[in-house]
Formats: C-alpha cells, structure tokens, sequence
C-alpha cells in the first residue's frame, strides 16, 4: 500500500479577535518555530479615561504579546448608550464599549497579505461569522 503524506504549508498566518485564543496557545500548538509563521491580535481597549483597570490589563497583555513576537492591532473602544427594557418592564440605559473598524482592518489585512502571497494558510479565529466572506473571496 501507498503511503500518504501531507507537506505542510510554508507560511501559515493565524488571526485572532479571541482573547482566549492569544500568544502562547498559538504559539504551542498552532504555528511553526522556524520564522515562517505569522500570527495578528486585533482588539479594541478601552480608553484610561474611561475604564483605567481594564485599560491596564489590555496594555499589559498586549505589550506581553508584541514581546512574544505577536503583530497587536488595537483600536479605542467607541461608548454608546445602550438601551433594554427589563423584566419589571423599566427601561434601563447603561454605556457599552464597542470596537470599531477592528473587523474592517482585519478583513484588510486578510486579503492584502493573499493577494501578497504572504501565507499559504490562514487560520482565523473569531465570533464574527462575516469572516466566512473574506474567505470566499480568497478562495
């Protein structure tokens, strides 16, 4: 019987909006050690202004990700009043940070770095089923 054998791709890119999905998960067990991999964070933080804890936190873990050689892009969260009708049927209003443009540049990058021909493979890891288009396209 024959054997059957895959070659890996040469370069691989994976793209992440998750959190959970970040620096050493893939790093361990998604992409190769010898350079040719890629791997890109997009998120938005939250201004100091407005939220200075979480806007520490992200700071923190996105300069520990640039260190492990992960490219951060990051985007100001924009606030919005956010407005829901309770089960005491009172309206209720509270602020909520949304990202902006963030699903934009990844899509962006995603086909600029195919039409490039800057990877073989990318994976992406997202929420947002909209991706499934950029997909398509590339295809």
């Amino acid at each position: 019987m024959g054997k059957i054998s895959f070659l890996p791709p040469k370069k691989h890119l994976a793209i992440t909006t998750l959190t959970m999905m970040c620096g050493s998960l893939l790093n361990r067990y998604a992409l190769s050690r010898d350079g040719s991999s890629k791997i890109k964070f997009y998120t938005g933080i939250p201004d100091a202004s407005d939220d200075q804890p979480r806007n520490a936190f992200w700071s923190a873990k996105l300069l520990t990700m640039s260190r492990d050689n992960i490219e951060v892009f990051s985007r100001r969260l924009r606030y919005r009043n956010k407005s829901f009708k309770s089960p005491d049927g009172k309206m209720q209003t509270f602020l909520v940070g949304d990202e902006k443009g963030i699903d934009v540049r990844l899509a962006i990058d995603v086909m600029r770095l195919a039409h490039q021909r800057e990877y073989d493979v990318a994976l992406i890891f997202s929420q947002d089923q909209d991706y499934s288009e950029v997909a398509d396209e590339i295809r």
